[in-house]
């Protein structure tokens, strides 16, 4: 888009009128989009996939619009190939120092200080990762920036990430609010930054009763069934055939402490959802706020098609493996045919498993996030300028590879 085609800056809407935030994505052509990336990245043995992730996000940024204007995603498959090669240099110049010092004989101290790398590296590439994202999406026109101490950001995360740690994840959500109030208040949408006043003192205590059903659960399952598993692993040491756990069943696991998983997992869902909840109308930008409306039900109804989807896919995986080793006749092995056939089907799985994903559970989710945001006040274009924030010119390769929370 060049200077000439730009709008003209102008009041968006008058006060105390929202901003209307819709999104036009389909699940079929995010499917066919994700399909295609996947069998691409099979046959050039992933590296495709850093141009798979940014033709995704250029759908979905496209197919997202703030009062009737699309967001624009500019990254390239190369900036974020570029990003993993550096990416990778940087984990063999961190670990194979400490490979060669585990096998000199100093494990002890290598363990620790792989841990403390870890915990850098981690918060670095989420740093550098939101740098880059927001320096490669634009509207109207005006480029979105970031900013911040990287070296403030790394000490102060790995402070919550530790406390996180050493409570068994009970502090979590600390962690958490920490990264996402920081992220926001050192974001940008041009020349005016955007401010957030996020907090999780109103709802944690969903988080802390998932938290405590979960360890209710743990707790009373090594108590009443530890010494059985003890008992097995002590057998199958002993050279008797195979790990069992004589007298236990299934039932009987689910009736003493099974149950609670999934009370701890519904309040943990219901945790994420008043999360985002609150991120997002603690959201602020000059004179315009933004407000969420998501509720469990949204996710309800997607999950309520997902489910099933699945359930009978796999079923039908199943039963066509069991039909290929009934009709296979099995003398001293399977057959070669049998093997390629195997391989073939766990391909197409794989492709058609990504593209159900991606119509299943992707695209509704995001259509509900942004159907469910809503954006109230008025911002005058006319008094925001481009962005001079550092626009770096690779991806978040290095995120990619250390940060497995995603």
């Amino acid at each position: 888009m060049t200077d000439e085609t730009l709008p003209a800056p102008e009041m968006l809407a008058p006060a105390g009128e929202t901003l209307p935030v819709t999104t036009s994505i389909r699940g079929a052509s995010l499917a066919w989009i994700t399909f295609g990336n996947t069998l691409l990245s099979i046959l050039t043995l992933g590296i495709w996939s850093f141009w798979a992730k940014t033709r995704v996000r250029r759908y979905l940024w496209a197919n997202i619009q703030i009062a009737g204007d699309p967001l624009h995603y500019t990254g390239t498959g190369f900036e974020l190939f570029k990003g993993a090669i550096i990416a990778l240099l940087v984990l063999a110049l961190a670990f194979v120092p400490l490979s060669f010092l585990s096998a000199a004989g100093y494990g002890g101290a290598a363990g620790p200080i792989q841990i403390s790398t870890f915990l850098i590296l981690t918060p670095m590439g989420m740093f550098y990762a939101r740098r880059y994202r927001l320096s490669r999406t634009e509207w109207r026109g005006i480029r979105a920036g970031f900013s911040g101490n990287v070296n403030d950001f790394i000490m102060r995360a790995m402070g919550v990430t530790v406390l996180s740690l050493f409570t068994a994840f009970l502090f979590d959500p600390l962690r958490q609010a920490y990264v996402d109030r920081y992220f926001w208040n050192h974001s940008y949408f041009g020349t005016h930054k955007f401010r957030s006043t996020f907090k999780v003192g109103d709802f944690v205590y969903l988080y802390v009763i998932a938290w405590g059903l979960a360890a209710l659960g743990i707790a009373k399952g090594l108590y009443e069934f530890g010494p059985a598993i003890l008992l097995g692993f002590t057998n199958a040491a002993a050279g008797e055939s195979g790990f069992q756990m004589k007298g236990i069943s299934l039932l009987s696991v689910f009736l003493s402490f099974g149950w609670v998983f999934p009370i701890a997992l519904l309040f943990y869902a219901l945790y994420r959802i008043a999360y985002w909840r609150a991120l997002v109308t603690a959201t602020h930008f000059d004179t315009v706020s933004a407000k969420s409306r998501l509720t469990a039900w949204n996710f309800i109804k997607i999950i309520a098609v997902l489910i099933p989807c699945f359930i009978v896919f796999f079923a039908g995986i199943i039963a066509l493996v069991i039909a290929l080793f009934a009709s296979s006749k099995i003398q001293g092995g399977l057959e070669w045919w049998v093997f390629g056939f195997l391989l073939l089907l766990v391909l197409a799985a794989n492709l058609f498993i990504s593209g159900l994903w991606a119509w299943l559970w992707t695209a509704p989710l995001v259509r509900v996030l942004v159907r469910t945001t809503e954006i109230e006040g008025t911002l005058d274009l006319a008094i925001i300028d481009q962005s001079t924030l550092p626009s770096p010119g690779r991806g978040e390769g290095l995120l990619g590879a250390v940060d497995f929370t995603g």
